[in-house]
């Protein structure tokens, strides 16, 4: 063997070499990219779950204040309109100020100065000659003539 031949078999020898890397490269490349768009796929689909789960807690938050703070199965189950639109609640919208209306504001009055405390007069004393009278002791209710089986 002389050693044109030898350079020639190191020659294909490091050729098939760097084709197995660029090979080997490329493979890493495609599977990095089908993990980046698995995850973005993922990601998206987790926040579009999330924000539909948002959606539905703020809604029950919502029934549960309109429901005055009660968390029934009732009070916080999606409801029609026309299943509890019975027209009470249409006087009451009406007499209701609206929000963007500002508020009339007039001053308040003059606050009077207040009157100097006085003390009370004091009892006068009793004579000693007045004897005290016995009160009858304070029975309590009476429910002998009660009709227990009244309707």
């Amino acid at each position: 063997m002389d050693s044109t031949e030898n350079l020639q078999q190191l020659r294909s020898r490091l050729g098939s070499i760097g084709r197995e890397n660029s090979e080997r490269l490329a493979l890493i490349e495609q599977r990095a990219a089908k993990a980046a768009k698995e995850s973005k796929d993922t990601t998206q689909r987790l926040a579009t779950d999330t924000d539909e789960v948002l959606a539905r807690l703020s809604e029950r938050a919502q029934r549960v204040k309109n429901a005055g703070g009660w968390a029934t199965e009732g009070s916080v189950a999606k409801s029609t309109v026309e299943e509890n639109d019975f027209g009470f609640d249409e006087d009451d919208q009406a007499r209701e100020p609206q929000p963007d209306a500002a508020p009339a504001t007039r001053p308040l009055p003059p606050v009077p100065p207040t009157p100097p405390v006085v003390a009370p007069p004091m009892a006068p004393a009793r004579a000693a000659s007045v004897r005290h009278v016995r009160r009858a002791p304070v029975e309590e209710e009476d429910y002998a003539q009660t009709d227990w089986t009244a309707d």
